[in-house]
């Protein structure tokens, strides 16, 4: 498997969250708006493109290695979103606490987490649907 597509695609996409999430600071979106709802369409759109050029790239691919390589890009994704979270954290905040931080961490991770396994699940298995008789 060809691992700088799901770099590459994970990079791109937890980039694209911390531009979108940055705006919105810059906006003054309070954070219970539906705006916010948005990034985790961005985490979803980044991980259907990243399955798309797999099965591009690759003909004959099994669903698990699909949710692997998904699943995979979905890990970079948040590694950079939680990277971009912290320095947004700690350089809005004027008295942030370590216990603020945890609970931001934490919120950030179960939130991504659990859309980005959903969004590469089914990515991964709709490709595989569409795609399995492409190899015969």
């Amino acid at each position: 498997m060809n691992k700088t597509i799901r770099t590459r695609s994970g990079l791109i996409t937890g980039g694209v969250v911390l531009l979108y999430v940055l705006f919105l600071r810059l906006m003054g979106v309070p954070d219970n708006s539906p705006w916010v709802l948005i990034q985790f369409a961005l985490v979803m759109l980044g991980l259907i493109g990243s399955c798309f050029w797999l099965y591009r790239q690759y003909a004959g691919i099994r669903f698990i290695e699909a949710l692997t390589h998904c699943t995979r890009t979905l890990a970079t994704a948040i590694v950079v979103i939680l990277l971009g979270f912290t320095l947004i954290y700690w350089t809005s905040k004027g008295n942030a606490s370590f216990t603020g931080y945890n609970f931001m961490l934490m919120k950030v991770l179960f939130s991504f987490a659990a859309s980005g396994l959903l969004s590469a699940f089914f990515t991964s298995y709709i490709f595989y649907t569409f795609t399995r008789n492409k190899a015969s």
